[in-house]
């Protein structure tokens, strides 16, 4: 997937579980610092497990990146994590987040631990997760 520092293919990118089709036009969008990441591990193009995981967008490869916030997040079952989903102002359903065309987000900006994500809501929150959609798309 890397040669001398670029990316050959389009690499399907999950970041805390959040699935990102990668191409160049994500490159100034992803704002995961590198001192909020826990780890990063990368399944070969090709790999016919992480199709069988992720479909036909993982051919490319898979870059697992788990932030510090994430593997908090990790360790409880997903059932009792309470992740709020926002698109600009408005208030999205995991269901209606898991529908969503990867290739329809310009970019994730994640906010966890719940002191951060007080600033965001009064209730009590895992995290928060802004997604901005790309110029004439939606979630809806």
């Amino acid at each position: 997937m890397a040669k001398e520092g670029k990316l050959t293919d389009q690499p399907l990118l999950v970041i805390d579980g959040i699935q990102i089709l990668y191409d160049e036009s994500h490159r100034a969008s992803l704002t995961v610092r590198k001192d909020e990441i826990y780890s990063i591990e990368s399944i070969e193009k090709g790999n016919e497990k992480a199709v069988e995981d992720y479909g036909d967008k993982a051919k490319g490869g898979v870059v697992l990146i788990i932030t510090k916030g994430g593997k908090e997040l990790s360790e409880k079952p997903a059932s009792e994590q309470k992740i709020l989903f926002l698109e600009g102002n408005r208030k999205l359903s995991r269901k209606k987040v898991e529908k969503i065309n990867p290739d329809d987000i310009e970019s994730l900006n994640v906010i966890k631990g719940r002191e951060d994500v007080k600033k965001y809501t009064k209730k009590a929150y895992d995290g928060v997760i802004f997604i901005t959609m790309k110029e004439g798309r939606s979630a809806r």
